[in-house]
Order: C-alpha cells, then sequence, then structure tokens
C-alpha cells in the first residue's frame, strides 16, 4: 500500500512495506515495535470505546461531545497511557522510513525534517494513516478487516489531504 501525505505544500508517499522497519533500525539504531505495539493497541483501545459508545455507528464529529460523555474514563486513560512513551520525533523518524523505503533518494533525516515548510507536521492526518498502513502489513486479512471497521468509526466526516494508491 502506498500513501500520499501533505505537509505545508508539500507531498510525501510513504509505502507500508515491511522494509521500513528494517530502515528505521538502521537509521535509529533501535527496533520499532516495542514503539509500534502500544501506539496501535491504543488505538485499537480508542475505537472499541467509541464503539461501545455509538453502537457501532460513525462518530459525527458534531455530537462527539455527547458521545464522549459516554465513553468511561479509564478506557480514554489507559489509550493515553499507551500512547505516553510515543514522542513527536519518533512520529517524524517513522514517517521519515516509510517515505524513504518508497524512495531511495529521500535526504537524510535531519534535512527532510527541515524541508517542512513553516514547521507544519499534521499529527492528526499522519498518525492514524500510519498505523492504518502498518496494520494492513502486519495483520492477517480477517484481523485487518475488524481493525479498519473499527478505526473506521474514529474517522470524522471531514475531507483528508491524503490519498491512497
Amino acid at each position: 500500500m502506498e500513501k500520499t501525505i501533505k505537509a505545508g505544500k508539500k507531498s510525501y508517499k510513504l509505502t507500508n512495506k515491511v522494509k521500513w522497519m528494517q530502515v528505521y533500525k538502521n537509521e535509529f539504531g533501535r527496533d520499532i515495535m516495542p514503539m509500534l505495539v502500544p501506539v496501535a493497541n491504543a488505538f485499537l483501545e480508542l475505537a472499541v470505546s467509541v464503539m461501545k459508545a455509538t453502537g457501532g455507528k460513525a462518530l459525527d464529529m458534531s455530537k462527539a461531545g455527547e458521545v464522549l460523555k459516554d465513553i468511561d474514563i479509564a478506557d480514554i486513560q489507559s489509550s493515553m497511557y499507551s500512547l505516553a512513551g510515543l514522542e513527536f520525533t519518533d512520529l517524524l523518524a517513522i514517517t521519515w522510513s516509510m517515505a524513504k523505503t518508497m524512495d531511495e533518494e529521500t535526504t537524510d533525516f535531519d534535512t527532510w525534517v527541515d524541508e517542512f515548510v513553516d514547521d507544519f507536521f499534521p499529527v492528526d492526518e499522519i498518525a492514524p494513516a500510519i498505523v492504518t498502513m502498518n496494520a494492513k502489513a502486519l495483520m492477517s486479512t480477517k484481523n485487518f478487516s475488524r481493525f479498519q471497521k473499527a478505526v473506521g468509526i474514529l474517522k470524522p466526516k471531514t475531507t483528508s489531504t491524503s490519498t491512497e494508491s
């Protein structure tokens, strides 16, 4: 799977080929799985909480306040604790590794980060895209289908700046 994300005025192509994990390890000297599993788990926990609160329907952002009051605060806290170890630079490093795997000509990490115009990096769009792309690469078809349904419930009804191919 390939996905194009837009950050400011630039577009970046990412791939979910498992090779990106080796690129990450070679560049940053550590395996990504100890970081990636808690992030995926947090998304799933949050999706399950939203599914319970909405009765399995898509989240209408205009009614998000009503839904949030029906979600058990312990579920939200659990999801947030799972994300506590993730740093912004980790998200940048994951995104760079996926871009580098897609295009070997991608600049080194520090130069790539400097390329962002006006320091614009839409985490709210990029993080879910990365989790979804990697879930597809690392899960069985059956479990990915379940994951996709759960994540679909979390997607707000808005337009996105990313495209899939």
